[in-house]
């Protein structure tokens, strides 16, 4: 699945930068998604936020948007604490 592929970057992204823990570092997620999120959408996006979070929740704003560069589904940002 791609929104899984995404979610995992981003892993690797926050881990290669020094959060350690990845997304349980987040405490901010933007997503803009060009795909209408419907029930179903928001669905999987919400069980990936819970699986890769844990018991962290990072504060969230999801936006649909008409397109995204080179014709991408979703796009995220996440801000992120680095340990000591």
């Amino acid at each position: 699945m791609k929104l899984h592929a995404a979610f995992l970057n981003v892993e690797k992204n926050l881990i290669a930068a020094g959060a350690k823990d990845g997304w349980e570092n987040g405490y901010q997620c933007v997503a803009y998604h060009s795909l209408d999120l419907n029930e179903e959408r928001l669905g999987i996006y919400t069980g990936l936020i819970r699986k890769f979070c844990g018991a962290n929740r990072p504060s969230q704003t999801s936006i649909t948007v008409p397109e995204l560069w080179q014709g991408a589904h979703i796009e995220i940002t996440v801000e992120g604490i680095i340990p000591a």
